[in-house]
């Protein structure tokens, strides 16, 4: 058997379950299968004999078949377990999220839960405190992981002890662990801290345990149990202390003691009286019991409705459902009447406080007119300490006015008396004080009376409820004060500092002395606070400000309209507001702001919980302001927009449509012919009156009344008379839309026919090849033809519809000759737009080879030149050394011969492409080209031939002058020689 209950463990758990006092703690809100048996008994009761006796007087079949159906009944038990605490902590979860700043809901708890937005959202509005979130449209595991830390670490910073829990099992969705994680933030946020209050209030309950405290010290399992087991005995203690003891009702746990709806009716009762009528609800059922005691707490005491009845009336109810039920009672209701010391005692506290409030009031208010207070520091201290001994019982009233069940013991009027008193009191004890610290010697007066006027002027929180401009203004003023009063704090701190290493120091009471020194210190943190608060409420003011100041325009903008010059004043209006002000930029420019004012407040400012939850639903609710009144600016602009151009049509249409009614109802006597000629338009009229119905219509429901009635009498006229009209030539209608369509096919046929005959004549034209120019513009015909192809084409089908429409009109002659016409107007534009792509290639490439082609015949020709006007230089008639200079010349010159000969084939080659590529087209001539190749040639080879007899003759020079040199210088060398042997 054992081995069987092993086995099904592991199957249904998928791993070796935890021990007893682990299992709680792993969050498993469910109890673990007993070891001795799977059957279903109460703990405290005996029946028969044990499960092995009875296994050992049966079979082993019979066994195994009772042991599959008990552990199919505890399988049951524990997923119907399951689903009851799901829906009630989701449920519970929910009444937390709705109060968020934007509203937050879970559906599924398991799955909503895992990305960790959720669950911080949810701490965030428990403890009032802020936690770091990954956030953004697409999270990944790793977001879903540091959310998940982030949480389960702040539970740990408030000494909340978590066994076996971690971030993966929350991200992969174990039920046992978030269930377990939900239910111990249940017991903490909604037991703990309130049994804390309690105690703070001075009713200590029997068995409260101040647990979390000894679980952060000690990480065993026991201590942990034995919190859990101390909550869940507060809670019980609370229930039986806040019923009433004649009700006879005993409350023994969380489970069988609610089934019948009584005990929740009768906290009910204790918490209010007269809601329900007990003695009458006990005569009906359990649900009728449960449903009303749930519907009355949830209308009436504000409970949220966590449980439905059928999930209470059963055997054994869900402990830890019912116990997060009740212990929202506990957080809203600490001291209903029952639970409460007597109400007696709290009165006699009350009146005693009050009596003593009055009392010294009276005394110090005379006082504190004529400055005639005692001048002695020690006399002080005994009304302060007098004044102080009250202070528990103001806060634990103050404490207890806080809950909603505090208003049912104590009336609103009287705390209200008692608290206004209580702030008196303190004022005038703060005038004692600062009276004495002003008349103490030397600089200690000086800073005494800096001192008093910064406490008041910390103590000044009177700011007008109006939030408007005059406040902003009154706040800016504030602000203004506050900074440069308190700009002098460090030369204040610096001469009390002084003070006390003077002589002086030995006048002053060391009590009164410590008490300007703690004050002192106090200053610089409070400053900061008023600082910013103030800073918070500027940018309140301008903000609210700005959102009235738009929606009070735009109550100008809208509603019911004027005629058309005033609508387009008030559209000029708009524009100027609107554009030139750059609203919706200076909206989110200041949101932006007041956003980091309100962190900086929230974060400086030492905000109170409640007040950072009023903050935040501030700025939620301007945001959500802004969008509704962002968006009905923008239909005003959409809406004045709409009424001027309506009566621009009216304005425009009325007069129109009335002369030609004036002139088509006199055309109704005419003869038939003359009839059908003037209305064959009708259609277009009949348009032009439904536009001016359209507009008319319009303007009627947007204009003030007596302007909507004027145009209500005049259209009325206007579309009676035409309606009379449009009966009696309604049947030329048809007639109308035969000659319009005849001649808006006569007008489309003709533009078409135009343009493929203009189109023909261009890719028909014979084109010259000459110049790049030429080849140029025709390209830029041809790509002018091909952005119009298009809009032909989209022309010829808007003539075949024509076309159609007319033919059952039309002589079958007609037709025919109308569709030939077509067909062959088709045919054209099919073969003009096959043709155009073709020579826009054919042409765009002769056009990079005629600019190939010009490029080298250029430069060829500039070479040729600058050779012919070498060659015209040449000259035999000079020396020797004129000749070798243009020898030398000629040769430098020609020796580019090699490169520009290549070069006028290459032109040749190209050429003989060109040729190659408009062979097939006629139209095209390439004569000129072909003259001026040809033209080039015979010039080339004529210099290049010239340059070679002059390069000849140059040769022929230079050699007989280097001859006759020679010889000159013989016969010279042998006269010389001569004439020397002569002399001799």
């Amino acid at each position: 058997q054992q081995q069987q209950q092993q086995h099904y463990q592991q199957q249904q758990y998928g791993r070796q379950q935890p021990t007893p006092n682990q299992y709680e703690y792993v969050g498993v809100p469910l109890e673990p299968p007993h070891p001795k048996s799977y059957v279903v008994y109460d703990d405290e009761e005996e029946f028969g004999p044990s499960t092995a006796e009875i296994i050992a007087n049966q079979s082993q079949d019979y066994v195994d078949e009772k042991l599959a159906e008990y552990q199919l009944t505890i399988l049951q038990l524990q997923e119907e377990q399951e689903r009851v605490q799901k829906k009630t902590f989701t449920n519970w979860i929910n009444s937390y999220l709705s109060k968020r700043v934007p509203p937050l809901r879970v559906d599924d708890l398991i799955n909503d839960l895992r990305d960790g937005t959720k669950l911080i959202a949810l701490l965030e509005v428990l403890s009032g405190e802020r936690l770091p979130v990954e956030k953004g449209r697409v999270l990944r595991r790793p977001h879903f992981l540091s959310n998940a830390n982030t949480a389960l670490q702040f539970l740990a910073s408030k000494r909340i002890k978590l066994v076996n829990i971690n971030p993966a099992d929350l991200v992969d969705g174990r039920p046992p662990v978030v269930l377990g994680l939900i239910w111990t933030i249940i017991l903490y946020f909604q037991i703990e801290e309130n049994s804390r209050n309690l105690e703070y209030l001075g009713h200590g309950i029997g068995g409260s345990v101040s647990s979390l405290d000894s679980v952060g010290k000690n990480a065993s399992d026991q201590k942990a149990e034995k919190w859990k087991q101390g909550a869940r005995k507060t809670l019980l203690n609370w229930v039986t202390n806040a019923l009433p003891k004649d009700s006879g009702i005993e409350v023994k746990d969380f489970g069988a003691s609610w089934r019948d709806g009584v005990a929740f009716l009768a906290l009910i009762d204790a918490i209010k009286a007269n809601l329900v009528n007990l003695a009458d609800l006990k005569k009906t059922n359990n649900r009728q019991r449960l449903e009303t005691a749930f519907d009355v707490a949830e209308s009436k005491l504000g409970i949220a409705k966590l449980l439905d009845a059928e999930d209470v009336d059963v055997p054994k109810p869900d402990e830890k459902s019912i116990m997060t039920y009740v212990a929202q009672f506990l957080h809203k209701y600490p001291e209903p009447k029952g639970a409460s010391r007597d109400t007696s005692h709290i009165q006699q506290e009350l009146d005693e406080l009050r009596r003593f409030l009055i009392e010294k009031t009276t005394e110090y208010e005379p006082m504190v007119m004529s400055n005639s207070f005692p001048r002695d520091f020690a006399e002080y201290l005994i009304a302060r300490s007098e004044i102080d001994a009250h202070l528990p019982v103001y806060n634990r009233l103050k404490q207890l006015m806080e809950t909603q069940s505090g208003f049912l013991q104590v009336p609103r009027p009287v705390w209200e008396d008692i608290n206004a008193l209580w702030q008196r009191l303190q004022y005038q004890m703060n005038y004692w004080l600062w009276l004495l610290d002003s008349e103490l010697p030397g600089e200690f007066g000086v800073v005494g009376k800096w001192l008093a006027e910064a406490e008041k002027l910390l103590m000044d929180n009177e700011i007008p409820n109006a939030m408007n401009e005059e406040t902003a203004s009154v706040i800016s003023r504030k602000l203004e004060e506050h900074k440069l009063f308190f700009a002098d704090l460090p030369r204040i701190m610096a001469m009390f500092e002084n003070a006390k290493r003077s002589p002086l120091v030995q006048q002053v009471p060391i009590e009164q002395l410590r008490n300007i020194e703690r004050r002192l210190q106090d200053v610089a943190p409070r400053a900061a606070e008023r600082r910013i608060r103030l800073k918070f409420l500027e940018h309140k003011c301008c903000l609210i400000a700005f959102l009235n100041l738009v929606e009070n325009k735009m109550k100008g903008w809208t509603g019911k309209y004027g005629y058309e010059e005033k609508v387009s004043q008030q559209l000029e209006q708009y524009k100027n507001f609107v554009s030139r002000n750059k609203i919706f930029q200076e909206f989110q420019k200041a949101f932006v702001d007041m956003q980091q004012v309100v962190d900086e407040y929230k974060r400086e400012g030492n905000v109170p919980r409640s007040d950072i939850n009023e903050i935040d639903r501030f700025m939620y609710e301007t945001e959500e302001r802004w969008k509704r009144v962002s968006m009905e600016l923008k239909c005003c602009q959409n809406s004045l927009e709409e009424v001027v151009s309506c009566w621009k049509t009216w304005n425009q249409l009325a007069p129109t449509c009335e002369e030609w009614l004036n002139l088509a109802e006199t055309k109704l006597a005419r003869s038939e012919d003359e009839r059908l000629e003037f209305f064959q338009d009708i259609t277009t009229w009949k348009d032009k009156f439904d536009t001016l119905a359209n507009a008319a219509n319009y303007l009627i429901a947007s204009c003030e009344d007596g302007i909507a009635n004027s145009l209500r009498q005049k259209h009325g006229n206007l579309s009676e008379r035409f309606e009379r009209l449009f009966a009696n030539t309604k049947q030329y209608m048809h007639a109308g839309d035969i000659i319009r369509a005849r001649k808006e096919y006569k007008s489309g046929i003709e533009q078409l026919s135009q343009w493929l005959r203009h189109a023909e004549q261009v890719l028909e034209q014979r084109q010259m090849l000459g110049n790049t120019q030429q080849i140029t513009k025709y390209g830029e015909d041809l790509q002018k033809l091909a952005s119009e192809i298009d809009d032909n084409e989209e022309l010829f089908k808007t003539v075949s519809r024509n076309f159609q429409g007319l033919i059952q009109d039309l002589p079958r002659e007609e037709v025919d000759k109308m569709m030939k016409l077509l067909k062959q107007e088709k045919e054209s534009l099919v073969r003009i737009r096959a043709q155009i792509p073709a020579k826009l290639h054919l042409f765009h490439q002769l056009l990079i080879q005629q600019e190939s082609l010009e490029a080298g015949q250029k430069e060829i020709h500039q070479w040729l030149n600058d050779a012919e006007t070498l060659l015209s230089t040449h000259a035999l008639s000079g020396g020797r050394d004129a000749i070798s200079d243009e020898l030398n010349k000629h040769k430098t010159f020609f020796s580019r011969t090699v490169y520009y000969r290549s070069m006028l084939e290459s032109k040749n080659k190209v050429f003989q492409n060109l040729l190659k590529s408009v062979a097939a087209d006629d139209n095209i001539d390439t004569s000129q080209t072909a003259h001026n190749m040809q033209q080039l040639n015979e010039r080339f080879n004529y210099v290049i031939q010239n340059a070679e007899q002059w390069e000849q003759r140059l040769n022929d020079a230079s050699r007989g002058w280097h001859a006759f040199k020679e010889n000159e210088r013989v016969v010279s060398e042998w006269l010389t020689q001569a004439e020397t042997m002569l002399i001799e």
